[in-house]
């Protein structure tokens, strides 16, 4: 049962740093330029030796985003049930999104780029879980600003209009943030500037 245990581990572990490798070159050559080949060289491992964990890019892909958006629903949900300010856990969630995606290598880069051609990849049934994720995500947001209405802290009563107008600022600034970087604007300025446009345009 330990030896089992301690096998899944290892199994979890390779898969986690073969998945940030293609992450790495999914963002620099992008999807259709990356190869199994430099996915594999970056991961430090043979080629054959990817094979046994997943068939094609393809699969790395679609377990890409899966993994991703499974972790940022539980992180939101995190902020969202241990932070009772909901002002708080809007500057919490914008700095979590904006943060996550630099350390990620901008995942959301990624994916923006690919979402065109998203329908080639996932099939219906995972174009629909895809979907499911994004909206719950989306869903725990709108909570916390009826939260913030329903307080006297935010100044819309459309929770879910302003959810979605927030999404879709955030989505920007998420996307732009790795060039702004490189552009030499700091992160912490980043999210000082992304936290007060944002936040103060929903406060009362």
């Amino acid at each position: 049962m330990v030896k089992n245990a301690r096998k899944e581990r290892e199994y979890q572990r390779r898969l986690k740093e073969i998945i940030n490798a293609a992450l790495d070159v999914f963002y620099n050559k992008g999807y259709f330029g990356a190869t199994i080949d430099e996915i594999a060289q970056k991961a430090g491992y043979a080629k054959a030796s990817l094979y046994y964990y997943f068939k094609n890019k393809e699969e790395i892909f679609k377990k890409l985003i899966f993994l991703s958006m499974d972790s940022m629903l539980r992180d939101i949900e995190k902020i969202s049930s241990e932070e009772p300010d909901p002002r708080k856990a809007i500057n919490e969630i914008i700095e979590y999104l904006i943060k996550v995606n630099v350390k990620q290598k901008g995942f959301f880069k990624v994916y923006y780029h690919i979402r065109p051609f998203i329908d080639e990849i996932l099939s219906e049934d995972e174009r629909k879980k895809a979907r499911q994720m994004m909206e719950s995500i989306s869903k725990k947001i709108e909570e916390i600003i009826d939260k913030g209405y329903k307080m006297g802290y935010f100044r819309y009563d459309s929770s879910h209009g302003t959810g979605l107008i927030l999404m879709g600022m955030l989505s920007g600034i998420i996307y732009h943030s790795s060039n702004l970087i490189g552009r030499g604007i700091d992160l912490n300025t980043i999210l000082q500037i992304s936290k007060q446009i944002i936040t103060k345009g929903i406060e009362k």
